[in-house]
């Protein structure tokens, strides 16, 4: 079985109006993409509207520069964006819109303890995983305890193991920084517990401000316990999803970016599950394949089918970086960089493999 992961999300704001923003910064880039947006309505003088306290400038620049639309303010500054999104059916019909664009930044979102402090919301999340934790150990270990009592090998190991994860807790350290050995890992497994899971920190953070305080901190963090931490900027990554694939190259490299935030989550899961990916490439279709890093051909052949481990011969292997090169398989075979592997052969990142079997 797979180990799970757990992810924590640091998210200063999360907004999904008609079209949204970030208080206080980058008003430039959201009015050309609020002008994009205009671009596809078929009206003759697109009706804007803009509600909330923190659109003055969005509104000011609109009115200013774009004379071609009808800009509005629709008055309502101050209200918290809750109120806005209660009010958005009558500000749409009072107002007549053909965007509302309602623009709450987090500037407005107060903090539960009155501050913004990851590192301290970690401990918290810790503290609380930690508790339930421990009360899972103290239930095994009551039981563990009377097994090694038989002197069992394996009662003994699983008493001492969880004696030895208790102390860990009590000091309020997660499991996964306890070093333990393979045998230990696979009693620690069968709990299934929360601290003991690898983790990803995703920190929100606005595009101009990589190096501030807080990322620096949690970067700390997660290379004293080994955890992954991924920076994305949320505004960024909501308007990615909304450009046509052919729009999305041009966007990342206008933000000196070579891919979206998405990519680095994703490639930062494998790294900490320990996964990666193979293909196999037809007429037809390519597909992509997860299976363990160090697995041997058969192992991932298992990935297709069962079958295809219990009969497997060989495996017809390509790196993808020759393959794309070679211009595909004919033009790899005939430059001798396609090759066969047999069983022992462990499998790379990005291997294209063709598997042959008989069962």
């Amino acid at each position: 079985m797979r180990t799970s992961i757990l992810i924590t999300l640091f998210i200063s704001f999360l907004i999904t109006p008609i079209a949204s923003g970030q208080c206080g910064q980058n008003y430039d880039r959201e009015v050309r993409r609020i002008v994009k947006t205009t671009e596809k309505l078929p009206h003759e003088k697109t009706r804007i509207v803009f509600a909330g306290s923190s659109t003055f400038r969005l509104w000011d620049n609109m009115a200013e520069s774009f004379t071609e639309y009808e800009v509005v303010n629709a008055g309502i500054g101050g209200s918290c964006f809750d109120d806005l999104y209660r009010y958005k059916e009558e500000l749409i019909s009072g107002t007549k819109p053909d965007i509302l664009v309602i623009y709450e930044g987090d500037n407005d979102i107060v903090h539960v303890s009155g501050s913004i402090d990851p590192i301290d919301d970690i401990l918290t999340i810790n503290t609380e995983l930690a508790l339930a934790d421990m009360e899972s150990v103290e239930k095994q270990l009551y039981k563990a305890q009377k097994n090694a009592k038989t002197n069992e090998k394996l009662a003994i190991l699983k008493n001492n193991v969880l004696n030895k994860v208790k102390i860990h807790l009590d000091n309020g350290e997660p499991i996964r920084t306890l070093s333990l050995e393979q045998n230990e890992m696979d009693i620690i497994r069968e709990l299934q517990l929360l601290t003991a899971k690898p983790i990803m920190y995703i920190a929100n953070i606005d595009e101009d401000s990589k190096n501030n305080k807080h990322l620096m901190a949690l970067k700390k963090l997660g290379k004293e316990e080994g955890s992954e931490v991924i920076e994305v900027c949320a505004a960024i990554e909501s308007e990615i999803a909304l450009l046509y694939e052919q729009d999305k190259g041009d966007f990342l490299l206008d933000l000196g970016l070579a891919e979206p935030g998405l990519n680095r989550f994703i490639r930062g899961g494998y790294e900490l599950l320990g996964l990666q990916t193979f293909f196999t490439a037809g007429p037809k279709e390519v597909r992509a394949w997860t299976t363990k890093k160090n697995a041997a051909a058969p192992k991932a052949a298992a990935e297709i089918h069962t079958d295809f481990e219990r009969g497997f011969i060989r495996a017809e292997v390509v790196s993808y970086s020759d393959f794309i090169e070679k211009k595909g398989e004919q033009g790899a075979k005939e430059a001798g960089v396609l090759r066969l592997e047999g069983k022992e052969y462990i499998v790379q990142e990005g291997d294209i493999m063709h598997f042959r079997f008989n069962v």
